[in-house]
């Protein structure tokens, strides 16, 4: 069976926000898990969008968190993900450790809190 990207998308953004996740994070979430599917990552597609629904429905990931710096010390700063969804806060630590690097020559971003990969701890 062959279902179109877009089709995917919306059902997966429409189930996330039922689960908690605003209307823009439900989007971006969505994005990561059909782009994997796309792409023939099924294992991080997919395939993981049931587990990552279960977390949800346990409390284990807040759809609502949103990340905080706790500690920055030039280059590097360490933030707190408040158990929220993994992928999100990677582009977010992402986006910080490149705005680190174009004032310092280079940046890192460390986790604490994280919910998605469990064993993600920091991104350079």
């Amino acid at each position: 069976m062959r279902v179109q990207y877009e089709d995917l998308l919306k059902k997966f953004q429409g189930i996330l926000m039922s689960r908690g996740f605003s209307e823009t994070h439900a989007l971006d979430a969505a994005t990561v898990f059909a782009k994997n599917s796309l792409d023939g990552v099924y294992s991080h597609g997919v395939n993981r969008f049931p587990r990552v629904v279960s977390y949800l429905d346990k409390g284990e990931i807040d759809p609502s968190a949103i990340a905080t710096c706790e500690s920055a010390m030039g280059a590097i700063e360490r933030w707190n993900g408040h158990r929220g969804f993994g992928p999100l806060n990677a582009k977010l630590a992402m986006d910080r450790a490149c705005e680190l690097a174009k004032l310092n020559g280079v940046g890192a971003v460390s986790y604490t809190h994280l919910r998605a990969h469990e064993t993600l701890a920091n991104l350079v």
